[in-house]
This record gives C-alpha cells, sequence and structure tokens, in this order.
C-alpha cells in the first residue's frame, strides 16, 4: 500500500506552529500517516522557509521537508476535495467567521475532521492555534547545528548567571511597564530580554540599565508582529531568532512571564512564555532539544550549573 501523508503547513508564530505539528502528528500516529511539516509552501504568510534548516526530526512519522513526497502531490488524492489537482497551489485567506484559514477559492477551512479516517493519499492541515502541547512537538525535534552554534555565542556573550524576561507587545499588548517597574529593585543582572516590540525593549533598557540588560535579535521598528514581518531581517535571522530567545529563556537562571494586565501572575499569558517556562520545568525536554553533541553538552551543563548558583 502507498505511504499516506498529512501535509502541515502551520501558519502562524512558533508556539501556534508547533502546536499544529504535534495536533497531526498524534492523528498520524493513529492512521498511520506520515507528517510532511511545509513551512516553506509558496502562498504561507508566517515562517516562509524550510523548518528542516533549523531542526532534524527524530520521529520516522515525522518528516520536515516537503520533497520527502516523491510524487507530484497535484496527481495524489487529497482531502479537503476541493483541494484535489492544486494541493501545491491553492491560497489560503484569513476568516474572521471560522477564525482560521480556509481556501481562497471556495472558502472550504484548509483542514480535517481528526476524529476521522481518510482513503485519501494526501490531508491538507493549514492553519493556526496554540497550546501547551507545543512543548510535546519538541520532544521528537534537535535543533540543527547551526542554531545551535549561535545559541553558544549568546550564552558565551551573557557570561553569567542571568534572569530572563518575555513581553509580547505586538498584536497583543501588554501593561509591561507595570511588570518592569516593580521587578526593577529586586531583579538580578544581566537580564536577557525577549520581545517582538523595540519600544518595549529600550524601556527595559531605560528601567534596569543599558549595562544590564541582554538582548539579541534584531526587531523592525514599526511595531508589527515578527512572524508577519518579512523586511527587517534575513527570513533565516528572522525565524532563528523566534527559536534562540526561546531556548535563551530555557536556559535563564530565573524566568519570569508577565501576564497581559503588567502583573507577574494571572492566567493571560502569551503562549510563548507557557512554552519557555514549560522547557524548565521539564528540562529533560530542553536536555533532548539540544542534542547530544559536546557543544550541546557544553551549553546546559554551564546553564544549569548558573541555575544552581543563582539559588
Amino acid at each position: 500500500m502507498p505511504e499516506q501523508y498529512i501535509i502541515c503547513r502551520p501558519d502562524a508564530g512558533l508556539t501556534d506552529m508547533l502546536t499544529q505539528i504535534e495536533m497531526t502528528h498524534r492523528y498520524a500516529e493513529q492512521t498511520n500517516r506520515i507528517v510532511v511539516v511545509d513551512t516553506d509552501y509558496k502562498h504561507s504568510f508566517f515562517f516562509r522557509d524550510n523548518f528542516s534548516k533549523y531542526f532534524t526530526s527524530k520521529d520516522d512519522r515525522l518528516t520536515l521537508d516537503i520533497s520527502h513526497i516523491l510524487k507530484p502531490i497535484d496527481e495524489m488524492t487529497t482531502f479537503p476535495s476541493v483541494l484535489s489537482g492544486r494541493a501545491s497551489s491553492y491560497k489560503p485567506l484569513w476568516s474572521d467567521t471560522i477564525g482560521n484559514w480556509v481556501d481562497a477559492e471556495t472558502y472550504i477551512q484548509l483542514s480535517f475532521d481528526m476524529r476521522k479516517k481518510y482513503n485519501e493519499n494526501i490531508l491538507i492541515h493549514h492553519q493556526c492555534g496554540g497550546n501547551q502541547s507545543a512543548l510535546f512537538a519538541l520532544t521528537k525535534l534537535t535543533v540543527r547545528e547551526e542554531i545551535l552554534d549561535l545559541l553558544a555565542e549568546r550564552i558565551d556573550a551573557i557570561g553569567s548567571p542571568f534572569s530572563a524576561i518575555h513581553i509580547r507587545n505586538t498584536d497583543y499588548k501588554t501593561n509591561y511597564r507595570a511588570a518592569v517597574d516593580l521587578l526593577k529593585n529586586s531583579i538580578t543582572f544581566p537580564v536577557f530580554i525577549a520581545t517582538d516590540n523595540l519600544e518595549c525593549r529600550n524601556y527595559c533598557i531605560s528601567a534596569f540599565g543599558e549595562r544590564n540588560v541582554r538582548f539579541f535579535s534584531c526587531l523592525p521598528d514599526d511595531g508589527k508582529p515578527i512572524h508577519l514581518n518579512h523586511s527587517f531581517s534575513s527570513l533565516f535571522s528572522r525565524n532563528a531568532d523566534s527559536i534562540l530567545d526561546l531556548l535563551t529563556l530555557a536556559l535563564s537562571s530565573k524566568f519570569y512571564k508577565i501576564n497581559l494586565d503588567g502583573s507577574l501572575h494571572g492566567t493571560q499569558f502569551s503562549g510563548y512564555s507557557i512554552l519557555a517556562e514549560n522547557l524548565i520545568t521539564y528540562d529533560g525536554i530542553l536536555v533532548s532539544l539540544l542534542g547530544t553533541s559536546s557543544r550541546a553538552k557544553s551549553i546546559l551543563q554551564r546553564a544549569f550549573t548558573w541555575r544552581k548558583s543563582a539559588r
């Protein structure tokens, strides 16, 4: 019997992407399919690069490059059926009614019912949406050596136990000034700032002092969400920064996530903040994600030693 596939085209930020990969992988395990992650689809809006440049897969049911499918996908039976013959060319359209991506030509949602089984060779899943299952997608991945080298450069540049804060302030708005003002007299320096907003980072520099703040990512100055902005940095740098910021947060000695109302407690946290916190809590997943190379072991040993000394 020929292989059956799920083409997963997660069109959103990193946490949403990982969530969609995990959802389709769970379905693939139940239905004997292979998930093919296609984040370089020509009509996607967000990541727009090959996921295999950043990660390798450790799972036989998960491949990160659509070239894994050798037969032209437009010649294969497809669900949704309206995409038959154009699985390689349809255009996604955002639907406020559905709250997700639909086919621009037919307005059919670009997914399938994961409670059902299908006979088609290909199932298309071009969606967004994130939750805590993003963490489990990372158990199936290892970062590429180039990402690991860049992470090592960051840890070397920080050079000592460090605090870390994540603040999201573009498509979601955070009352970050209240939180920064609350922390500035108690936080341990240096402090790594991961944010999607240049104004927010500049406020942290002003509040904490320039010599006490560490940051590495390039940010646009127009206030647009990073994952929708393709002009301020190269695609690889932009995408790598989102991964590297997450890993740097996870390696911090003390991590602070900020509720949207500006408090340090609550229920309205960015999914990215929660993912970073989960990588700290379940540090075995972080160890697995970085891999077994001597470079990975060196990074982890250093960060975990710092974490112990900071307690």
